[in-house]
């Protein structure tokens, strides 16, 4: 998460508190996203495009070649 800000709830909706990330804090998890969650993201959105197309080839190709 890189939102400056934090809403959390001790024990229910009457004692919610605001926290404010420190600068370091902000710091480290923009780096852990930029080296290890982005391109996780980035390879699964390469293999579901390629599952996606290859799909829906097979799906015209079956479709066409029952005529």
């Amino acid at each position: 998460m890189t939102s400056e800000r934090v809403e959390y709830e001790e024990s229910g909706w009457y004692d919610g508190q605001v926290w404010i990330k420190p600068l370091i804090l902000k710091e480290k998890e923009s780096l852990i996203a930029s080296i290890e969650v982005k391109p996780i993201l980035k390879n699964l959105i390469q293999i579901f495009s390629v599952i996606s197309i290859l799909t829906l080839s097979g799906i015209l190709l079956f479709q066409y070649n029952n005529f």
